[in-house]
């Protein structure tokens, strides 16, 4: 079975390493296992709520960026103003 890259899988897959297994992220973020199974196997977004859980249940080293890349910036526009751009010199 060929698992279809969408853009979130490889922070949660990351996620999951840190965490020890989807059973132990599931209980780090009060899901049961089978809807951390569902974001890896389907292409849809991880609510705002679990990405912010997820984020700080790790320590920051799956960001909530990362996890929903495509609107992170609406979702949380308080990162985006504080997330600079690297100045050029």
């Amino acid at each position: 079975m060929t698992l279809v890259q969408f853009k979130h899988r490889p922070a949660l897959a990351a996620a999951i390493e840190l965490a020890g297994s989807k059973a132990a992220l599931a209980r780090m973020i009060d899901v049961l296992p089978q809807q951390i199974g569902n974001w890896l196997m389907r292409d849809k977004e991880i609510d705002p709520v679990y990405c912010a859980r997820i984020e700080s249940s790790l320590g920051g080293r799956v960001t909530r960026p990362q996890l929903r890349p495509d609107d992170w910036q609406t979702v949380w526009p308080e990162l985006a103003s504080a997330i600079k751009e690297p100045s050029h010199a």
